[in-house]
This record gives structure tokens, sequence and C-alpha cells, in this order.
């Protein structure tokens, strides 16, 4: 009984299946099953797989030759009749259940989401000329766990097949979409990083830091010189960011909506201003922690509004590009400063008598650097989908000139 258990052999053997649905019409060449299934269901099989398949069929006893003609025909045996006929039935019984049983909506959304998660493992050459058929097929088919595994296991095959794996040119779409991503990412890595040293290394190590910088040590001079060339880098590339969003929102085509975003890190710049002359025009000693409070927040949102307005807003294309090398340069000089960080407790820990790497310091330094190594993989994945500069007008007119001249 168990070889007849149709949704094992229905999941593993569609040709094989499909042959036998034709044979039920009656005996047939395999010249005849090749044609009926190019024409009936758009599948072609070379000869050698077409034999391979009826010899399958043979060996399981589903169907048999007529060995009495010059060309063989087949048929199907009593067990795969039995089989046929099991597959109507279960076909019945499972239109019936889902009649009766229909599946809930969130329960069916729920299945999708983890479908539309599987999906995401197929390579991306798989998922743009497949994707979408995929999931339109999927929505009206129940979903089991074995299309689960099958999905997985149809994930693995595709990342092993050499053809998948080859790189296709991005359309404009999605190149211009990286290139959104990765600027993006870019300035939202640092309010994160400022934040993760802030909360989590900067008590640890303030006082040896200071000491030995005090004392001339060299190593921390020079760490210190290269975390201030890298604040330098990001409160320039910053400042210039906020220059490029606020001219873009007072276009004349420009939605409310993306005035409001252009002008949104210009406000939170103005506010950090106002809490720092607040601090000069009122020392009061009850009043400079909300003053703090507020410079610190209003800094950390001046990147990540930028991140916010590179994300929601229309930009043109070359304003983006300049967005995304001053997010560039933004990384290089977060992960300078970073560097700088790590010179300094290097020598702290050999140095300074208990100052070693404890487990919060570490903790925070590798979170400090986790968004920063994700902005730059992203960032490098954007500069390798640029397509190369074009020429000018005059230079591509002077390169036609020159090559007529030398066919002539």
């Amino acid at each position: 009984m168990a070889s007849l258990r149709w949704s094992h052999f229905e999941r593993f053997a569609t040709p094989a299946h499909l042959i036998l649905f034709s044979l039920e019409e009656g005996p047939k060449r395999g010249r005849e099953l090749r044609d009926e299934l190019e024409r009936s269901h758009d599948l072609w099989l070379e000869p050698g797989r077409l034999s391979g398949v009826l010899r399958h069929l043979e060996r399981r006893g589903w169907i048999e030759s007529l060995g009495d003609e010059p060309v063989h025909r087949y048929r199907l045996t009593e067990k795969g009749m039995a089989l046929i006929a099991q597959h109507h039935t279960s076909q019945v019984e499972k239109r019936d259940y889902l009649e009766w049983h229909p599946p809930s909506h969130r329960q069916k959304e729920c299945m999708m989401k983890l479908v539309t998660w599987i999906l995401r493992l197929y390579p991306p050459v798989w998922c743009e000329r497949y994707e979408d058929e995929m999931r339109d097929l999927l929505e009206e088919h129940e979903i089991t766990m074995f299309t689960w595994l099958d999905l997985l296991l149809g994930a693995l095959d595709a990342r092993l097949d050499p053809y998948y794996r080859t790189t296709r040119p991005l359309s404009p779409l999605q190149r211009f979409q990286r290139m959104r991503t990765a600027a993006a990412s870019a300035f939202f890595a640092l309010p994160l990083s400022i934040f993760f040293y802030y909360a989590l290394i900067l008590d640890e190590v303030d006082g040896p830091w200071d000491a030995l910088r005090q004392a001339q040590q060299p190593i921390v001079v020079l760490a210190s010189i290269i975390g201030s060339i890298g604040v330098m880098i990001w409160g320039m590339t910053i400042l210039a960011a906020v220059l490029i969003l606020v001219l873009g929102s007072l276009r004349k085509s420009a939605t409310s909506e993306e005035k409001w975003l252009g002008l949104l890190p210009l406000c939170s710049g103005l506010v950090a201003v106002g809490a720092i002359a607040s601090h000069f025009l009122f020392p009061w000693p009850w009043l400079n922690m909300i003053q703090f409070g507020v410079f610190f927040l209003s800094m950390l949102s001046v990147p990540a509004s930028i991140a916010l307005a590179i994300t929601k807003s229309k930009i043109a294309e070359r304003r983006l590009r300049s967005l995304l090398i001053l997010g560039a340069l933004t990384s290089i000089g977060l992960a300078m400063y970073q560097l700088s960080l790590m010179l300094k407790q290097g020598v702290t820990s050999v140095l300074w008598p208990g100052g070693n790497w404890s487990l919060q310091l570490i903790v925070g330094l590798l979170l400090m650097m986790l968004p920063t190594g994700v902005a730059f993989w992203l960032l490098i994945r954007s500069w390798i989908a640029l397509p190369p500069s074009r020429p000018s007008a005059p230079q591509a007119s002077v390169g036609c000139l020159q090559s007529n001249r030398q066919t002539r």
C-alpha cells in the first residue's frame, strides 16, 4: 500500500504523473506521449529523459509495454489504474474538506509570511524571474509542511545551480534603490554608533584615556588626532548633506512632504544650536542636564532625519549620487573614530592598571562597529552597481570624428 501514496509521487515526479494521466486515455507510443506533453503542458522532454521516466514507471509496475509491435506502446497496469483512482479520490476528499473546513484568513496570512521568508533564500536571479509567479501560485495552493520543505529544498538546489549564481545587470530602478539604501544606511549608522558610545563605552574608559592623553602618551595622542579628524569629516559631510536637502526642498516642484523632510535636519540642527546657546545664556546647574539632553537628542536626530529624507522623498539621481559620496565620507570618518577608540583601549590595557577589556566595553565596541560595517557593505554593493560614467557630448563627438577619420 505504501507504493500507492500519490502525494509522495506527485511532489517529486511531475513528468511521470502527467504521463500516467495521458495513458489513462489509452495506450500510446513514446513519441505520442512526448508530443502531448509539449502540446498540452508546455513540457519538453529529451528522448533520454522520456525513456528514463518510462523505465521508472515500468519498474514501479504502473505501466507496461506492448511488445508485440516494432515500436513499443505503453498502457496502464492495474496498479497504475489504482494509483490514478486514488489520486481522483484524494482530490475529491481534499476539495470537500476545504469546503467544510476553510483555512482562516489569519492562518493563511501567517503561512504566506513564512513562504515569503523562504522565497528570500533563493538567489536574486531566480527571484527576479520566478518570485512573483511562485507567490501567485502559492496563494491558490494549500500550504502544508511538505510545501515548506519542498521550497527549502528548491532554494538549496537553486543556490547550487551555476546558472542562478551568475550575476545579472541591475535595472535602473534597482540600481537607484540600492543607492538610496546605501546612502540612508551610512547616515543612520552615525547616530547608532554615537548612542552606543555614550551608553556603553564612555563610563568605562573616560578616566584612563584622559589621563594617558594628558601624559602625552604618543599612541594615545595619535589616536586622539585620528579621532578628531574623523569627527571633522563626518561633521562637514553632515552640514553638506543638510545643505543639499534644504536646497532640494526649496524647489517649486517639491511637495509639502518633501519640503518638510528636507527642512527636518536643519530644524534639528537649530535645536542643537539653541541648546548650546541656552547653556551659555542660562548657566543654571539644575538646567544643565535638560540642556545636554536636548542637545544630545537633537544632534542624533540630524543624521537620522537625513536618512529618513533620503528614504522617503523623491530625490534626483544627481543629488542622490552626491548624498552617496557624503555618506561614504561619513562612514570613513566614523571608521577613523572607531579606530582611534581601539588604539586608545589597546594602550590602556597595557599601561593602565586594571584597564582590561571588560565585557561591557567589548559589547559596546561591537555594537558601534556593526552598523558601520553594514553601511560599508551596502556602499560597496552600490558602487559596484553604478554604471560606467558616460563621456560628455563634446568628447563623444570627438571620438566619433576620430573613428570616422580612421575608417576613411
